[in-house]
């Protein structure tokens, strides 16, 4: 029995590293390695106990308000966010915040070098949200970026998917450019935990840009690890917890990886970034 025991275990423990998530009972019950679920059963005696037994985080569905949502420190958030008096580069800071959000889910900054006297620095966006895309331009606008704004033809992309018109805008301005480039995401990641409302202020944009909010489950997804992780962080910084990280093979041979809030703590997170888009499963 001993043995059997050990063999179920390193089963459980291998499917998680090849899945990279945490093994179900119904994945045992599709006949999945060479045990069935009724092993494990006969074994452990329920499912979470085989999983407890192998080391493994429990899947949780279910949390309850205190689990989920931190009270007190989304308090002290909602405080920090209702302060009016600040600098003028503290709001400039605030829309730079906002802005890298937007750009790190769905945007694009370059330096294109075309010789000693004609260099680039491109910053590009585009959605088809002009409420979302306006937004942008405004956060530009106050870091001293000229933003030149372009609508695009429903089928300028040659995407039958798309069927709205594309809302483009780009701007040119060495000093962001080289500082969102020669910047490391645990440098960001730093500078955004110095203040709530920095962090506040990029979930915002990022959740605008890559966020969705669908059966009131808010969750972001990306093909970089490491930004979803800096994501996680702000998240929990803020006061809210996240369910465990959750890995997808997709087509293209990459792995998307997705953080999903509880279904309880939806509309205060909500309210606590305020995004001018997404706030519920009417996407704008």
């Amino acid at each position: 029995m001993c043995d059997t025991k050990d063999s179920l275990i390193k089963e459980l423990q291998q499917f998680e590293i090849d899945k990279g998530r945490t093994p179900t009972s119904g994945d045992m019950r599709t006949v999945h390695g060479l045990h069935s679920y009724h092993s494990y059963r006969r074994a452990f005696g329920t499912w979470n106990n085989a999983l407890k037994t192998a080391g493994i985080k429990l899947n949780q569905h279910r949390f309850s308000e205190a689990e989920a949502i931190s009270n007190e420190r989304v308090q002290y958030v909602m405080q920090q966010l209702k302060i009016s008096s600040v600098s003028t580069e503290f709001i400039k800071d605030v829309k730079k915040a906002y802005l890298f959000g937007a750009i790190m889910g769905d945007g694009c900054v370059n330096y294109y070098c075309y010789g000693p006297k004609r260099q680039h620095y491109l910053i590009q966006f585009s959605n088809t949200s002009k409420l979302f895309v306006d937004e942008v331009v405004e956060a530009m606008k106050c870091l001293g970026i000229k933003p030149r704004f372009i609508k695009r033809d429903k089928n300028y992309f040659n995407d039958s998917c798309t069927r709205k018109p594309i809302y483009q805008v780009q701007g040119n301005n060495k000093n962001f450019v080289m500082w969102f480039k020669n910047t490391s995401l645990e440098t960001f990641e730093k500078w955004l935990t110095s203040d709530v409302r920095l962090a506040v202020l990029f979930l915002k944009g990022f959740y605008e840009a890559e966020g969705c909010c669908s059966q009131k489950k808010v969750h972001f997804d990306n093909t970089n690890k490491e930004l979803i992780m800096l994501v996680e962080n702000l998240v929990h910084h803020s006061g809210f917890c996240t369910c465990k990280l959750k890995k997808s093979p997709l087509p293209s041979g990459k792995i998307k990886y997705t953080i999903r809030l509880p279904k309880i703590s939806t509309d205060v997170f909500l309210n606590v970034i305020n995004p001018c888009i997404k706030r519920g499963d009417a996407h704008v």
